[in-house]
């Protein structure tokens, strides 16, 4: 008789047990990064996008779909149309472009980019490794951007950060900053 509610006692213990594992797998699940920012914390539109081939020379081509092989990730992006890609701050802070293989020393990074129309003549940020540059977007309409960055450390991130966002229209949610429209870096002078 005394074996019953020993034998009750541990499938419980064992009930609770799987009862709390389940609990932490479903409260913090361990999945990829990616995953993560896509599935979870929806900082990423496009988790499982397409890639197309392109020569790194003409850079990243935002009214495409997809991105270039040789990308990474971007975060902070909405999905493009015929004018191109806009910073999406409900998606991250600013915009995060992830190259597979790292610049060092002399990096030169050119942007077309449009404002918003509250951040016309406002002033944005592009940064890669340490180093950060301020650049104004002075009118409505798409203008270029040269940066030139003497990198100490390797890096394989450019970020963009816009000055200021807003909601896109009462019916989308998008809170835009700049329309990009390509993006190109390359070891070297400008």
């Amino acid at each position: 008789m005394q074996r019953r509610p020993l034998l009750a006692l541990v499938a419980s213990l064992l009930l609770l047990g799987g009862y709390a594992a389940a609990a932490s797998v479903i409260i913090k699940p361990e999945v990829g990064r990616m995953y993560r920012a896509y599935f979870i914390d929806h900082r990423v539109d496009g988790w499982h996008t397409s890639a197309y081939e392109v020569p790194e020379s003409e850079g990243i081509d935002f009214t495409r779909q997809g991105r270039p092989l040789w990308i990474r990730s971007m975060i902070g992006l909405s999905v493009p149309d015929a004018n191109g890609t806009w910073t999406d701050a409900r998606l991250a802070n600013g915009a995060a472009i992830r190259y597979r293989v790292p610049f060092e020393g002399q990096v030169c990074v050119q942007l077309q980019a449009a404002p918003s129309p509250d951040n016309v003549g406002g002033v944005s940020y592009l940064q890669m490794g340490t180093e950060s540059q301020a650049f104004r977007t002075p009118t409505a309409g798409m203008s270029s951007h040269a940066f030139q960055f003497q990198l100490t450390q390797p890096s394989e991130v450019v970020r963009i950060y816009p000055g200021v966002t807003e909601r896109k229209s009462a019916r989308d949610r998008r809170l835009i900053g700049l329309l990009l429209r390509r993006l190109v870096v390359t070891p070297g002078v400008c």
